[in-house]
């Protein structure tokens, strides 16, 4: 696994979110400008052991379509922010 990957896998999971409870398409459109397709499906699936090509073939249906939860997405980015969000997007 590559080190940006790995950190940035590390950086989720530190944070104060609560992965079990968190809607893995929310987190697509969080992390959909800071990654390659390719790449976010990667790391999608390594957060939620999802299907890393079923994904690659869901990130633009879910950002075209909409199919995430506003809502939801505000309070993740709250969360990721007070945890260095902001700093982790200057290095990618």
């Amino acid at each position: 696994m590559e080190i940006w990957m790995k950190d940035s896998i590390d950086f989720v999971k530190k944070s104060s979110l609560d992965l079990n409870n968190t809607n893995y398409k929310d987190m697509i459109y969080v992390f959909y400008d800071h990654f390659s397709n390719r790449n976010l499906a990667k790391f999608i699936s390594f957060l939620f052991d999802k299907d890393e090509i079923t994904l690659l073939f869901e990130i633009d249906d879910c950002i075209t379509n909409k199919k995430y939860n506003l809502e939801e997405v505000e309070k993740i980015l709250i969360c990721l922010k007070e945890n260095g969000f902001d700093k982790w997007a200057e290095l990618d």
